[in-house]
């Protein structure tokens, strides 16, 4: 990025939901980070420099997309029992504009939000209206998947819902990484367990995206840490 402040020169106008809410953004920032933006700002693909318009995404929830992009953190002022839904809906935001900086952040965030002691793994109903439009091989799908796995009281909801779709698959889903794990585990302790060792402890990079505009060597969530001494 230029270091001369240039990049806060130009500007974007973003319209969004049915109320058509206007928003402002630094064209050159966002070009950088997100390949939706890449090729909606490009002068090549919008040569009359029209405003970008998302009629389908809730003007709050993009609102709060860019508190964290441009803030550099996840931790806007949310209400503690709303917390991992309003991180949720950011999280897909971002995924689905390709801004992985931003998306790997907030999934760190909520990773962080599921392990505490003080916090229940999200009802069905909760899961079930996060996971209804995102594909089963998206990272926030593999997250509560594993996430069921460790609690395994918890998917008893999921087999009564099991006529729907999206529970169906996520049962699917569950009964996969069961059969992976079945040589590892000999007690239903270890299982429950096995959430927390897996994230804290194995590879957090599991639920992370990669893509030009957020590679692998530039995010911080997937670097070791760094060495005592």
């Amino acid at each position: 990025m230029e270091e001369d402040g240039t990049e806060y020169q130009q500007v974007s106008e973003v319209v969004v939901g049915k109320e058509r809410t206007k928003f402002i953004i630094h064209t050159k920032v966002f070009r950088a980070r997100s390949t939706f933006f890449k090729s909606a700002l490009s002068t090549s693909w919008n040569l009359d420099q029209n405003p970008v318009e998302f009629v389908d995404v809730d003007p709050g929830h993009f609102s709060k997309y860019l508190t964290v992009a441009y803030g550099g953190t996840p931790n806007p002022n949310f209400e503690e029992d709303q917390r991992f839904l309003e991180l949720s809906d950011i999280y897909i935001l971002a995924d689905r504009l390709g801004e992985c900086t931003c998306a790997n952040l907030v999934m760190d965030a909520i990773i962080e939000h599921v392990q505490s002691p003080a916090h229940d793994v999200p009802d069905w109903s909760t899961t079930k209206s996060i996971l209804t439009d995102l594909p089963t091989d998206s990272c926030m799908h593999r997250l509560m998947v594993d996430a069921y796995c460790a609690t395994t009281s918890t998917c008893q909801e999921v087999r009564d819902d099991a006529q729907d779709e999206t529970a169906s698959k996520f049962l699917v889903a569950v009964a996969q990484v069961y059969r992976t794990r079945e040589a590892e585990v000999s007690n239903d302790d270890t299982i429950k367990h096995a959430f927390t060792r897996d994230i804290r402890h194995l590879d957090r990079v599991r639920y992370h995206e990669h893509n030009e505009s957020g590679p692998k060597d530039d995010c911080v969530g997937c670097k070791p840490p760094k060495e005592d001494g």
